[in-house]
């Protein structure tokens, strides 16, 4: 029988009660009913015995009488959920309860990661935000923020009015928390405005932590978690939304990411081992594995790399799949990911199989315009672009480990940050299959054994994608290309680290290294660092990659971190209020600048204020600096836009602000 959301209850306490004189009538009823059954048996005994039932009776009635006799009753009430989405275990799914028994390790794992963590039902144990009478404010929208006897409000304005509602649910608990609050019975979600920045230890205007165009008006995120988070953040979520109908009843068999959206429904698999101990252990021995269960390292790579890529791809949206906004995605851990209507769509003129192009206004919120992805999350769409997966057998499971094993000496924590096994940071993981390179890195990579140029992944797979208000490694594995700079504007590995060095630099070791072609470059990309380029006259998107890499230590230990701050400082009045974080942030790593009083979200003059502080700071370091040193080389100097004294050539840097690429960027995280 299936169970709908209405109709799912659990044992817990209720805040409806029960009325006094309701309580008293059936106390009535049971004591009279009592002691007419038992009145001819205590009649026949003797006194002593009389007493003693006598006694027993008024002990029942004290019992009945008591709170603690209410608060079992009320414990034990069934309570019908509605004002949020319920898990329920359906259409062949078990919940990972099911799997501890025989899979102890696994689960223990498990429950280590963000995954488990990603969706929760809103709990002191699971709230990480604030909520000790908190206001918030930005851009004229208010919120209060309340916690009361472990449960957790917010008065928001919605439908209309500023009113309180519970906070029921939350997203994410690594980088930052968001947190959804009930609309009523049977509705979507809200969402409050603000999201809560766990490493800052501080709440964000949600809009705040994305990269984004700036604007007046928040995004409206109602309904968000229903339909759409609910497809990669819970485990076989189905939305609910019936046509026609302003009633929602949304489901997920489990909240988070658990065993059974990797693995596949599990209810065959518990039944075929709970009912045969010698299957089971006869299982664990065969090298074919369990055929009523997924396990991603036993099935072909594309199958395998579809398993993450149900979620770490970009796919076809709810609404543009038939069906999918009540029942959600038909998907399930194995299948072929194309056949369920959550394709991974690819684009751009370079790429190999356009075969779900996208509509170009939202093209470029998904990819650079060689069809490399940009955003976070999408690290499936680089892996199938990557010629170790199109030629060899290269998935997920190669580099990533999704599960601790038991010689894994690293403490839950570390493993859990990127799930990667314990070499898979070294060239190891490349290793593991070009071991033809292993004892000519340094004759291959130009660079000293132990450096971080020597490191396969800073060549291969560069940092430029984005999200989590952070750079974070593209996963398509392609070479180092200045021509790729040139033509799609990407950044490429070499100016990524060395930040001091122009564009042309790079093309001419390239060249001479590698034999690749120069490509045709303007004047400006053979006089000043690319990092500049992106960071003075790039788009959003180019500058908030060009403030992370100035905050990289590795990038600082390349190119010298003493001329950075002048022109992070560019940044910090920036419009996007991603980049003036990011801005910030690598601005405290240089030297001197560690206690640079910043918010990104102050007002306009105060932004003013930190970036001539910033400014004013550096021209008192340079100098000091200067007349113990003199003047710096005037190359490096052109190419840093600062004077051969070493002080900050303002005037050229303004006017290259005059050229900045100010069209509108959206990266879809």
């Amino acid at each position: 029988m299936e169970i709908n959301q209405a109709q799912c209850c659990i044992f817990g306490s209720s805040h409806t009660g029960i009325g006094g004189s309701q309580m008293a009538i059936e106390l009535i009823i049971v004591i009279v009913a009592s002691g007419l059954a038992l009145l001819p048996i205590l009649a026949s005994l003797k006194q002593k015995v009389l007493r003693a039932g006598l006694i027993f009776a008024w002990l029942s009635l004290w019992f009945l009488l008591s709170p603690g006799y209410e608060s079992y009753r009320e414990q034990r009430r069934p309570v019908v959920i509605t004002n949020r989405p319920v898990e329920v275990p359906r259409d062949g799914y078990v919940g990972a309860k099911e799997c501890k028994a025989c899979h102890p390790g696994e689960h223990n794992s498990w429950t280590n990661t963000w995954h488990r963590t990603m969706t929760q039902v809103a709990s002191p144990e699971s709230v990480v935000g604030d909520f000790d009478g908190v206001d918030l404010q930005w851009q004229g929208f208010k919120t209060r923020l309340e916690r009361r006897e472990g449960r957790y409000f917010a008065k928001v304005y919605d439908k209309g009015k500023y009113d309180w509602h519970e906070v029921v649910m939350t997203t994410g608990s690594h980088h930052m928390q968001a947190y959804w609050y009930s609309r009523g019975e049977n509705q979507p979600l809200g969402q409050l405005l603000f999201t809560y920045l766990i490493e800052d230890a501080r709440w964000v205007p949600r809009d705040a932590v994305f990269l984004k165009p700036p604007s007046m008006v928040p995004s409206d995120e109602t309904g968000a978690w229903n339909d759409t988070c609910i497809g990669c953040h819970a485990t076989r979520g189905r939305p609910g939304f019936v046509e026609n109908s302003s009633v929602v009843r949304t489901e997920a068999s489990e909240f988070g990411i658990s065993c059974e959206a990797c693995h596949g429904p599990g209810a065959e698999h518990v039944n075929a081992n709970r009912t045969s101990p010698v299957r089971r252990y006869r299982k664990y021995l065969d090298d074919e594995g369990d055929e009523t269960i997924v396990n991603a390292s036993r099935i072909a790579k594309e199958r395998s790399a579809e398993v993450c890529g149900q979620c770490h791809g970009i796919k076809t949206p709810t609404n543009q799949v038939p069906g999918a906004l009540e029942r959600g995605f038909d998907y399930r851990a194995g299948d072929v990911l194309v056949d369920t209507g959550r394709v991974i769509l690819r684009g751009g003129p370079d790429s190999k199989t356009p075969d779900n192009p996208m509509p170009a206004e939202l093209h470029d919120m998904f990819f650079w315009p060689d069809g490399m992805a940009r955003p976070s999350g999408r690290e499936v769409n680089g892996l199938i672009e990557s010629p170790c997966y199109e030629r060899g057998e290269l998935s997920c499971v190669s580099c990533h480990d999704l599960h601790k094993s038991d010689d894994d000496a690293r403490s839950f924590e570390t493993w859990a940050d990127d799930m990667l096994g314990p070499e898979m940071r070294t060239n190891e993981a490349c290793l593991q299959c070009h071991q033809d390179f292993a004892d000519k890195v340094e004759a291959h990579s130009r660079h000293a054994t132990g450096s971080s140029g020597s490191q396969c992944m800073n060549c291969h797979m560069p940092y430029t994608t984005w999200g989590l208000l952070k750079a974070i490694r593209q996963h398509e594995i392609d070479e180092p290309s200045a021509n790729a700079t040139v033509e799609y504007g990407r950044p490429n590995a070499c100016n990524a680290c060395h930040i001091d060095k122009t564009l042309d630099w790079t093309a001419q070791w390239l060249a001479d290294w590698y034999d690749q072609p120069i490509p045709e470059m303007s004047s400006r990309d053979k006089t000043t660092a690319a990092s500049l380029r992106w960071l003075i006259e790039g788009d959003a998107g180019q500058r908030s990659l060009a403030a992370w890499y100035m905050g990289w230590a590795e990038a600082q230990e390349a190119s010298g971190a003493d001329w950075i701050a002048p022109h992070l400082a560019t940044l910090l009045e920036d419009p996007y209020d991603v980049v003036r974080y990011v801005a910030g942030k690598s601005l405290r790593t240089v030297p001197g600048f560690e206690e640079l009083d910043y918010d990104y979200m102050a007002s306009t003059s105060k932004l003013v204020s930190a970036k001539d502080w910033t400014r004013s700071k550096f021209k008192e370091r340079i100098s000091d600096k200067s007349k113990a040193l003199g003047s710096i080389d005037s190359t490096r100097a052109q190419n840093l836009l600062l004077f051969e004294d070493g002080f900050f050539n303002r005037l050229e840097v303004g006017q290259r602000l005059e050229l900045r690429d100010d069209k509108r960027v959206q990266i879809a995280e």
